[in-house]
């Protein structure tokens, strides 16, 4: 829970890992534990700021470390754990959701997934966005992922409740 200063040789290791997927900003992949996930960004910025490690959710997957890279100091990426679940627009499904999904366990799964975005009523939750928003069909919940461009702000819940309803409904 903190930073960690890692050489060039150790991200090019973890690039070379079991990729699990990529966005604009950066690659994830597992490392040597399956429970945790290293996201590494393709372009290093001067201004980025990785926040919430202290944060812990079972159902937001908030950064554990830092990763500084040694050679440049600035931020190569960061680690979390990782958390289940599939986009909730697959293309397998006309819909965005599966055939076998009961309206109760989906209701369910908004409310306790509502109350846990309120225990964080000062982060702003930038993109916060249906590629970001995961359906575990196993536990019947939500997770949130990719929080790395969240940040600080105050009285901002309420933001992002309308924000994750404007998501799901396009769901």
């Amino acid at each position: 829970m903190g930073k960690i200063l890692v050489e060039r040789r150790y991200l090019e290791e973890i690039r070379y890992g079991y990729a699990i997927n990529h966005g604009k900003e950066g690659s994830c992949y597992f490392l040597e534990d399956d429970n945790v996930v290293a996201k590494l960004f393709h372009i290093y910025f001067n201004w980025r700021k990785i926040y919430f490690s202290e944060e812990k959710s079972l159902y937001i997957s908030f950064p554990i470390d830092t990763l500084i890279d040694s050679c440049c100091g600035q931020i190569a990426g960061y680690t979390m754990n990782y958390m289940p679940g599939e986009k909730f627009m697959p293309l397998d499904y006309p819909s965005g959701l599966r055939p076998n999904l009961l309206l109760s366990d989906l209701k369910q799964a908004y409310q306790t997934l509502k109350l846990e975005i309120q225990k964080f009523p000062n982060i702003n939750m930038v993109d916060l966005c249906l590629d970001n928003i995961l359906f575990d069909y196993e536990k019947k919940k939500f997770n949130l992922i990719d929080t790395s461009r969240w940040y600080p702000e105050e009285n901002v819940v309420n933001e992002n409740l309308e924000n994750l309803n404007w998501q799901l409904m396009f769901a």
